[in-house]
Formats: C-alpha cells, structure tokens, sequence
C-alpha cells in the first residue's frame, strides 16, 4: 500500500476496488482506502493477477472475464488512477 494519510482513529473506510490494465494473460486491479466523510484518500494500491493453465504456465483470459473486467474498468476509481 501506498499511504497518502495516516489512518488517525478506528472507524469506517471506504474500500474502492476497480479493474485497471487487461492483458492477455494478465489482469490489474485498483484498491483504493479512504475517508467516507471527505473522500480523501488514504492509501492505494495496484495488484496484478497472472492466469494460468493446469500445468502452471500462463493462458489467456476468457471472453467472458474479459466483459467483466471491462465493465469494472469503466469505474470512478480507474478514471483517477488514469489521470496520475
């Protein structure tokens, strides 16, 4: 994680999660913490998944998951991840 503010007293966050950069065998996501009350961000992070087959190797994704993950990169967290 990367922490733009510390967390100052227990109590609720908001948790964003989006889709970030698709490739053929490789998948980002976005994570996002941050404060409900002014939205300010107080820490993220980018997470990469790599798919693979039965005997260990990468392999492609499905057009089904492609459609998924292409509807979560059109999210508010991928657009300010985007403008950085």
């Amino acid at each position: 994680m990367e922490f733009s503010e510390p967390l100052r007293v227990p109590g609720a966050m908001l948790i964003e999660l989006a889709a970030g950069e698709l490739r053929e065998t490789s998948a980002a996501y976005l994570f996002r913490r941050a404060n409900p009350g002014s939205g300010a961000t107080l820490a993220s992070r980018r997470r990469v998944i790599v798919k693979t087959d039965g005997a260990g190797r990468p392999a492609p994704w499905s057009s089904w998951y492609r459609e998924i993950f292409l509807e979560l990169a059109q999210g508010e967290l991928a657009a300010q991840q985007a403008r950085r």
